[in-house]
């Protein structure tokens, strides 16, 4: 995912060039985390809070719980069709994302199964230059009341990760060309089909 203001920056732009899409895919095979989850989200649901992954804390004995936000630039896309691509090598905040939006429904992902980094860690330091990462808590998703450490998140569609871009273009292709109505269009879904299989 992304971490700075630049990368927030560069998600604004992204979703503004989406805004008419039809269908979208999010490439994240080759993602290992980052933040910012809450923000991006937020795009591909109606205005409103809706829930999302969020994480239990043992020092506090406390649940931190995760929201959408409540405003975003640009136009929400609830309704686009959306595909998340996975590999072994997503990991961390690229899983959270995928979790959330697999749980709630709103994306098919499409790929391998991902690394399996659920939990909040903290950094401490053991001797001079040796650091080692602990584990502080556990993340909890508000449907399945469970997450995805050590098994990572099974895809909707499991396929090997150098494939899941060109399934999810052919399932996204195949999707619209169910929903058209308008015959030039179909004709133009059906070719860009034949090319691609």
């Amino acid at each position: 995912m992304f971490s700075s203001l630049k990368g927030t920056e560069t998600a604004i732009s992204a979703m503004a060039f989406l805004s008419n899409a039809d269908a979208i895919i999010i490439d994240l095979r080759e993602n290992g985390g980052g933040e910012r989850i809450s923000f991006l989200s937020t795009y591909f649901f109606p205005p409103g809070e809706v829930e999302l992954s969020g994480a239990y804390f043992r020092e506090s004995d406390s649940v931190k719980r995760s929201w959408t936000l409540p405003y975003v630039p640009g136009k929400h896309l609830p309704n686009v069709d959306l595909y998340i691509l996975t590999s072994s090598k997503t990991f961390s905040a690229a899983e959270d994302f995928t979790y959330s939006l697999q749980q709630l429904k709103r994306a098919k992902v499409v790929g391998e199964r991902t690394k399996g980094g659920a939990h909040p860690v903290d950094v401490l330091i053991v001797k001079n230059d040796i650091l080692t990462q602990v584990s502080i808590g556990r993340s909890i998703n508000p449907i399945s009341m469970t997450n995805w450490e050590g098994v990572g998140i099974q895809p909707n569609v499991m396929v090997p990760a150098e494939d899941a871009h060109t399934t999810a273009y052919l399932l996204a292709l195949n999707s619209l060309l169910d929903e058209s109505t308008d015959e030039q269009r179909s004709e133009e879904l059906i070719s860009l089909i034949r090319k691609k299989e």
